[in-house]
């Protein structure tokens, strides 16, 4: 019997019958009226809000999870890009914080919130609900890694030569915080095909995966230190692609080492139920300004794509 209900959540099934209570750990939902049984213990930290809201009423791009904390290091410059990029990707509706001991915290705007359900029609319809789901996946990401019940390190760099977009545990053996260079993502903020809310979030899954998830495991040379990035860079790829609005995203370098390579795929249903992969290529240079990218090419449409075993580089493909 499948005991999981709305948001996810263990349905209770043995005092209001089958279905009809949801389990939310601090409080019950009861699904026959769609209302809390009691106010959220944490309603004095919101005083905007009722005390019996769900997601500051914006469940579509906001879920409910209680945990611990993103620790976040580095100069005030750097957190203030940091948390433009973020921003940029909900479009104002959730603001980004970070206290006198360096927790990150996501603030909900109520009143852009409650006025984001307002679309157009059409195709401005088609476009919010890319637009939406791409705000949902970043929030996803953002709030499991301040929600898990362990602490995650990072450290924020502002256009440092010797780190472009981030560096796995420093790029040290015996380092433990992720850096992440927030002015490489600034650039990219406004980018669609490897935008830097999607770079960010990359990094901070990745640190999350190490820190937290893997238990950042010591290594003594470099092989060992590669298979531990490997382990923890695989899934931090596949949320960064989600971010962008993607299936799957795959960056490198070109063999001249000079040009920077950007494949996105998306999946696409036609009208009998089979799928099919579309991929495009972007290719940038990093020769702009403070060695900003610049891009070459954008929306090549490539086919017959080869991909190594582990899904982290395109091994062979064909422009269309």
């Amino acid at each position: 019997e499948y005991r999981y209900g709305f948001n996810g959540k263990e349905t209770d099934n043995e005092i209001k019958g089958s279905g009809n209570g949801v389990d939310f750990s601090e409080r019950m939902h009861d699904t026959r009226l769609g209302r809390w049984l009691s106010m959220d213990p944490k309603f004095t930290k919101y005083p905007g809000f009722s005390p019996y809201n769900y997601c500051a009423n914006a469940p579509f791009i906001i879920i409910d999870k209680y945990g611990e904390d993103l620790i976040v290091f580095g100069s005030d410059q750097s957190f203030q890009k940091f948390k433009a990029v973020l921003e940029s990707q909900f479009h104002g509706l959730i603001e980004i914080k970070r206290d006198e001991n360096n927790k990150v915290i996501m603030h909900v705007r109520e009143t852009e919130a409650l006025a984001s359900g307002s679309i157009g029609v059409d195709k401005q319809v088609i476009t919010n609900i890319i637009e939406a789901q791409k705000k949902k996946e970043a929030f996803i990401q953002l709030d499991k890694i301040i929600s898990d019940n362990c602490i995650t390190n990072v450290n924020l760099v502002d256009d440092d030569p010797s780190v472009k977009g981030g560096r796995f545990r420093g790029g040290e053996l015996g380092g433990s915080a992720q850096t992440i260079d927030v002015g490489d993502a600034y650039i990219r903020k406004d980018w669609t095909f490897a935008n830097g809310a999607g770079a960010i979030i990359h990094e901070l899954v990745e640190a999350h995966q190490d820190q937290v998830v893997n238990g950042s495991k010591n290594v003594k040379d470099e092989i060992e230190f590669n298979k531990e990035f490997l382990k923890n860079h695989i899934p931090a790829l596949e949320a960064q692609a989600k971010v962008s609005g993607f299936d799957k995203q795959i960056n490198q370098k070109r063999e001249d080492n000079q040009i920077v390579q950007v494949f996105n795929m998306k999946i696409k249903t036609n009208e009998k139920g089979l799928k099919t992969e579309s991929w495009v290529l972007t290719e940038y240079k990093n020769e702009g300004k403070n060695n900003a990218p610049v891009i070459i090419r954008s929306g090549v449409p490539v086919k017959d794509v080869k991909t190594s075993q582990d899904n982290t580089q395109v091994i062979s493909y064909k422009e269309e």
